[in-house]
């Protein structure tokens, strides 16, 4: 039989599965996967049982997958339904929305916000292991059109799972990041 950690990453994937779907079915003009790469820094939990103010932090390399779906557009606003798949201490999958604004016809900003599932690895005696919790994450960025299918990005985005009781207040930090995006 398999454990809560399973079922509620499975649960996770079923609704972003769903949310994939549903998105599908919106009058999208335009869509986008983008790849990003980059540094965080996260806690490293050493004893949940003691308050966790400040203490030890890692560098960590952070890679994120995006797969966004626009669906509504009106002159230089664009909103999109985006699903991104980041690894940055912790494997967070938070669908959620994108607004971006187009300065010119090259450049854009963008604001996003998610909610989802983040699957963390603990090691601390006798309770280590994988464990998924509740996470959202927020951010902004900056998107440069190279050409018609290709942009150069840039963002921010911050990353939290929800602390739990028995997991301790361990997380993920800002995630600075640079990639390309292929616009289809």
């Amino acid at each position: 039989m398999p454990n809560r950690t399973t079922l509620s990453l499975m649960n996770a994937l079923r609704l972003v599965l769903a949310l994939a779907i549903t998105a599908k079915f919106a009058s999208a003009q335009n869509s986008d996967v983008s790849i990003l790469f980059g540094t965080s820094e996260s806690k490293i939990l050493v004893d949940t049982s003691a308050p966790q103010l400040g203490g030890p932090t890692r560098r960590i390399i952070t890679l994120q997958a995006v797969y966004a779906r626009q669906f509504y557009e009106n002159g230089k606003n664009r909103l999109y339904f985006e699903i991104p798949f980041v690894t940055s201490g912790a494997v967070f999958v938070t669908p959620g929305m994108r607004y971006q604004f187009n300065l010119t016809n090259r450049v854009g900003i963008y604001a996003f916000a998610g909610a989802g599932v983040a699957a963390q690895q603990r090691f601390v005696g006798s309770d280590s292991g994988w464990r998924a919790n509740f996470a959202y994450d927020f951010g902004g960025g900056l998107d440069y059109r190279v050409t018609r299918l290709i942009s150069l990005r840039g963002e921010l985005r911050r990353l939290r799972p929800t602390p739990q009781p028995t997991f301790g207040n361990g997380g993920a930090y800002p995630a600075a990041q640079f990639g390309f995006a292929f616009h289809f």
